[in-house]
């Protein structure tokens, strides 16, 4: 990050070596004047000094009298777990440093917290998908689910619909402060493709020996549509 430091060559003071700022003589060293304006007296930055109280005779060549040069520094920063996106981390003494040699203040960090290709966030708590097939949902499983930890294993009940959520309780963030959250695998139950025909007469041969009511949803909803 690039940042204004101390100028080493005249310690911040802004004066060349073997000189020294002197105070303003228009302020005395106030780096303020008192301006009259109507029937208020109102106090003003010195137009002379700057509001600095003090005015460099001879300039050190380094910085020009400012009394701080450029730098680029790179800066290692602990980013604690849990943290959201637009979360601020405050970095003591980091920051610009003061005028003529004063402290520095604290660098502001900004945290950009980046999308995952799995995993979605909501707080505390991770949301993902689960593919399974057909066969699976319908019979039931033990599927593979991912989490932060490694892969664990959870049991889909004979029957299960797409779109059905599960919730993996202590699986999601662990934040510094405050409860983990859970993950929450909803269940994506794929169609299969590219069947050979030996599969289709048997997905047929499967559809026309389904007893009534295997398809509660879709029934209900053909007869909404006679309706």
């Amino acid at each position: 990050m690039p940042r204004p430091v101390t100028c080493t060559a005249c310690v911040g003071s802004g004066a060349a070596a073997g000189s020294a700022p002197s105070p303003c003589g228009m302020c005395r060293g106030a780096g303020q004047v008192r301006a009259q304006q109507g029937f208020f007296a109102v106090n003003k930055a010195c137009p002379q000094c700057g509001g600095a109280g003090r005015v460099i005779q001879n300039k050190c060549k380094d910085c020009r009298g400012s009394g701080k040069r450029p730098s680029q520094d790179k800066l290692i920063i602990r980013v604690p777990a849990g943290v959201e996106d637009g979360q601020r981390l405050r970095v003591p003494g980091k920051g610009e440093v003061g005028d003529f040699g004063g402290p520095a203040g604290h660098l502001i960090v900004v945290c950009g917290v980046g999308e995952h290709p799995t995993f979605r966030r909501e707080g505390v708590d991770l949301l993902c998908d689960v593919p399974v097939s057909f066969a699976e949902a319908t019979l039931g499983a033990r599927v593979q689910v991912p989490t932060l930890d490694g892969s664990v294993r959870m049991r889909v009940p004979a029957g299960t619909q797409s779109g059905k959520v599960f919730r993996l309780g202590g699986k999601g963030i662990r934040p510094a402060k405050g409860e983990v959250g859970d993950l929450l695998a909803t269940v994506v139950v794929e169609t299969p493709v590219e069947l050979s025909q030996e599969a289709k007469e048997l997905l047929d041969r499967l559809e026309d020996a389904l007893p009534p009511g295997a398809h509660p949803e879709r029934d209900a909803f053909r007869d909404k549509l006679s309706e």
